[in-house]
This record gives C-alpha cells, sequence and structure tokens, in this order.
C-alpha cells in the first residue's frame, strides 16, 4: 500500500504551459487588476503583530513593516497562482524577515506523503531552478488543498487552470485575426487560362501548343536554325516571344514621351484571365472569447469589473460588494495565517503565541444624504459629529 501511494504524483507543468500562466498572470490587464485590488483592499490599511498577547516594540515593528507588506503583497500573486506560498527565511540587518519564492523560479507537483505533522496525506513540492537556495529551505502554506493528477496529463494544477485555457484559446485566435489581417493587406490574384476546346481534333490540340509555345517562347516549327523567321522590334532588336515585343511597344509608346506619361503595364499571354480573391470575413468569434475570458478572470477573482458599475443598480452592486467582502476577508484571513507561521519560523517561536491582524477596509459606505440620515436615526453619530455635517451643509449653501 505504501508503495502504492508513492507511486501516485501529480506530474509537474510542462515549460510551455508554466511561461503562459507567467505571462497572464503578469501581463494581462484584467488579471493584473485583479490581483492589485485584492492587495489594496487586504493590505493598504496596515496590520497588527502581537506576541504572547504583548505589542512587539516600536523599533522591531518599524524593520519588520516593509518587510511583511512586502512579503504579503507578493503572496497574493502566487497564491492565485499556484494554490500555495512557498517562502524561505534570510536575515537581513541581523533580522530575519520572510521571502516568497519568485514566479519562474520554480515548478510544483503534488506527492503522498505518510505520517505528516499536520495528518495531511498528500503535499505540495516544489522543485527549484537557476539558484543557489536548497529546496529543503523552502516552507509552502497552503491556501488551496492539494490534488492528485492520475491522468498523467501535463496539467499545472493551478488554481487558475480554467482561465489558462481560456487564455491560450484567446491567444491562438489573436494569432489568427493576425494572420487574417495580413492576408487582406495585400492583394492576392489568381490567373487561369481559358481554352476553347470546341475543335477536339488532333491538329486543333497541336496547334494549340504551337501557338501557346510560340506565346510563351518565341519559338515556333518554321523558325528553323538559322532564326530568320525569329520576331524583330521596329529596331531590328530580337524579341523573345510576343509579351516581350507588347512591353515593347507599351514601353515606346509612354516612356520618355512629350506629355511625360508614365504607366506600369503588365501584360499576360492570350487566353489568360486575372481574379482577384476576396478577403477573409471576421466572424466575431474573437470577441465573444475575450468577453467569455474577462468574465471568467472578474469571476473568479470574486470582482466587479470597475465599467460595469452603474449607480442605476444599487441592489446588484450592493450585493456584489458584500461577495467581494467575503471573499476578501477569507484571502486576509489566510494571510494572516502566512504571516503568523512565517514569523513564528522567523523567530524560532511558538506560532500559538503569534497573532496577526490585518486591519481591513469598512464594508459599510456611505453613497447619498439618506445613508447619513439612517445612520443618525441609529445614533450612530455623536453631537459633535452632527455640528460637523451641519457646517458642511451650511458651508455648501454658502
Amino acid at each position: 500500500m505504501h508503495d502504492a501511494l508513492q507511486m501516485l504524483r501529480a506530474s509537474p507543468a510542462g515549460p510551455e504551459r508554466m511561461e503562459q500562466l507567467l505571462y497572464m498572470v503578469r501581463c494581462n490587464p484584467d488579471v493584473r487588476s485583479c490581483i492589485l485590488r485584492t492587495c489594496n483592499a487586504c493590505l493598504g490599511h496596515g496590520f497588527q503583530i502581537t506576541e504572547k498577547g504583548a505589542s512587539i516594540k516600536p523599533a522591531l515593528r518599524d524593520r519588520l513593516d516593509a518587510a511583511y507588506q512586502s512579503f504579503l503583497r507578493d503572496s497574493v500573486e502566487i497564491v492565485y497562482a499556484c494554490g500555495f506560498v512557498p517562502y524561505y527565511v534570510r536575515v537581513v540587518e541581523q533580522v530575519a524577515v520572510p521571502f516568497v519564492v519568485p514566479l519562474g523560479m520554480f515548478t510544483w507537483a503534488v506527492e503522498t506523503c505518510e505520517h505528516a505533522s499536520d495528518g495531511a496525506i498528500c503535499r505540495y513540492t516544489v522543485k527549484l531552478h537557476g539558484s543557489s537556495l536548497r529546496e529543503s529551505d523552502v516552507h509552502i502554506v497552503n491556501f488551496v488543498p492539494p490534488m492528485l493528477n492520475q491522468t498523467g496529463t501535463h496539467r499545472i494544477m493551478s488554481p487558475m487552470d480554467a482561465i489558462l485555457d481560456c487564455f491560450s484559446n484567446l491567444q491562438d485566435m489573436q494569432q489568427t485575426m493576425h494572420k487574417t489581417y495580413t492576408w487582406n493587406f495585400e492583394k492576392h490574384i489568381v490567373i487561369t487560362e481559358t481554352v476553347n476546346l470546341s475543335d477536339q481534333t488532333t491538329s486543333g490540340i497541336q496547334l494549340l501548343d504551337d501557338v501557346r509555345r510560340y506565346t510563351l517562347s518565341g519559338e515556333h516549327a518554321l523558325m528553323g536554325h538559322s532564326g530568320v523567321l525569329r520576331m524583330k522590334n521596329r529596331h531590328n532588336k530580337e524579341l523573345k516571344n510576343t509579351n516581350e515585343a507588347k512591353l515593347e511597344w507599351v514601353h515606346e509608346e509612354f516612356a520618355g514621351s512629350q506629355h511625360n506619361k508614365g504607366a506600369v503595364v503588365h501584360v499576360l499571354p492570350p487566353n489568360m484571365q486575372a481574379v482577384e480573391l476576396s478577403i477573409i470575413q471576421s466572424n466575431g468569434e474573437f470577441d465573444q472569447a475575450s468577453r467569455h475570458f474577462i468574465e471568467s478572470v472578474y469571476a473568479f477573482f470574486h470582482l466587479t469589473r470597475l465599467p460595469s458599475i452603474s449607480s442605476e443598480r444599487v441592489d446588484k452592486q450592493e450585493h456584489q460588494d458584500f461577495d467581494q467582502y467575503l471573499h476578501l476577508q477569507t484571502v486576509r484571513k489566510f494571510l494572516c495565517v502566512l504571516a503568523q507561521a512565517a514569523y513564528a519560523r522567523c523567530f524560532k517561536v511558538d506560532r500559538a503565541t503569534v497573532k496577526f491582524d490585518l486591519i481591513g477596509a469598512q464594508c459599510l459606505r456611505v453613497t447619498s444624504v439618506e445613508d447619513l440620515k439612517t445612520l443618525c436615526e441609529w445614533n450612530i453619530f455623536d453631537d459633535r459629529d452632527r455640528r460637523k455635517f451641519q457646517k458642511i451643509y451650511n458651508a455648501g449653501d454658502a
């Protein structure tokens, strides 16, 4: 049974798909917007650290403030891309601080394990690339439970796997549209030959071949080896074929005349027709795929796309705001657990004695005078606040 469990291991992602995930996370505007909005909502109001019920010293707090802000901000990005946060500890100016392993420097897989301290039977494992950091120095905190991939396919096993499929299809369609625009930018002409097959005799077919050969090469059956019957221009210059003779005549008629006329002329052999091919029409599938990708991104992050918020749909907006608030609370609680684990490992203290609190934004919003009236009726404001509101109202009338 132990051997069977050890054989179950999720395959790591292929390099092409991994590169595509990194490009989407770092370069796609909608994904970046959602990640930054989540960071601002969770980390924009500071944090508090207490150890054994007492706040840490102000000098230590000042040194940890920027370090943990950067650590948690990097964690938000990587937790959505990987489903976990791999971090390591380094001593900077005699203080141990955590750092997130950057995206692109590792690949990950899922493997089974036994006798784990947390009771888990499978876990994430990382393989570092291009770094002197040892894998034993990397610590992992899960956000999404690991899932084994038993199909043998090279999947990333990322929470953004479904979005990445949409993004991959969208990129393929963009390349196809680029090829379509390149094709439509140039003229494409097909030349066909019209042959009159009314005379099906051997002499008729032979005569057609002789005319075609004479037109294209200037050679005919009566020319012989002396070249006496070779075609020449008005200056007694030999011409190779009838097309050259036509071009010679056109150039003499237009080029260098007293009216300074010029013309670019292309002469086709006889019985030839030029047909211009039509352009490739776009059927709108790219726009539909683009909308589907954007909707999937904002649904994944539980956020509302900013241009779609309308003041006329207050009920829907309030529902969306509450849903966003609940999701951000989940992310904020995970970041607190992550920071507690990192702080305890950095200073080698018991994790249970450390408490890390992120100060979140208030869910309550005042958007109109009616909201202020309701809050006053509930006695939320005291007399001093009421006088401030009255002063603001009177200043507006003045």
